[in-house]
């Protein structure tokens, strides 16, 4: 990572702290919803799994420290978030600076749901590890956090990115989708 890719990745995780800080009062459930998280799969989409990492998990470092708490287990498991979405932006750089497809977006979003996922149990797990029981760590905290978090991605994530490399998605013959009339 050279200096413009720290930078970005200290970008994306001060644009995931105040997104998240700002919403942080409102919950479903007991789950606060993390909009900056797509911030995170951003990052590892845009500028690859090192990018991704650092600002999901220094992201949610500073939400946590905004809201006055320190969920560090959590943290690190929201950087995992980032590193799978930047496992994308490896298979994407081999294209080069072709136009993204359909079929792009839908492995990215495919990333950015794994990504949520893998990194929400994470956490829950290392919640188990420190004494939580499994009903509350998995059912109540990763479970709805899980599939808020993927939504989020799964809603916001293609949209900047597209907006970011200034381009309308393709088909797979290249062709505009959907093409002009």
């Amino acid at each position: 990572m050279d200096r413009h890719d720290w930078l970005r990745a200290f970008a994306c995780a001060g644009l995931c702290a105040a997104l998240n800080w700002q919403t942080s009062k409102f919950s479903l459930g007991g789950v606060s919803f993390h909009p900056g998280l797509a911030a995170v799969t951003f990052a590892g989409a845009a500028f690859g799994p090192a990018s991704g990492f650092i600002a999901g998990a220094a992201g949610t470092a500073m939400t946590d420290l905004l809201t006055g708490s320190l969920w560090w287990n959590w943290d690190v498991a929201m950087g995992l978030s980032g590193l799978v979405a930047g496992l994308w932006y490896r298979r994407r750089s081999r294209a080069g600076t072709a136009p993204i497809t359909w079929h792009d977006l839908m492995l990215l979003l495919g990333h950015a749901v794994i990504g949520n996922v893998v990194a929400i149990y994470a956490g829950g797990l290392s919640d188990m590890a420190m004494g939580a029981p499994y009903a509350t760590a998995i059912g109540t905290w990763a479970l709805p956090a899980a599939l808020s978090n993927a939504l989020m991605g799964v809603l916001a994530v293609p949209f900047v990115l597209l907006a970011w490399r200034g381009q309308v998605p393709r088909g797979v013959d290249g062709q505009r989708c959907p093409p002009r009339v």
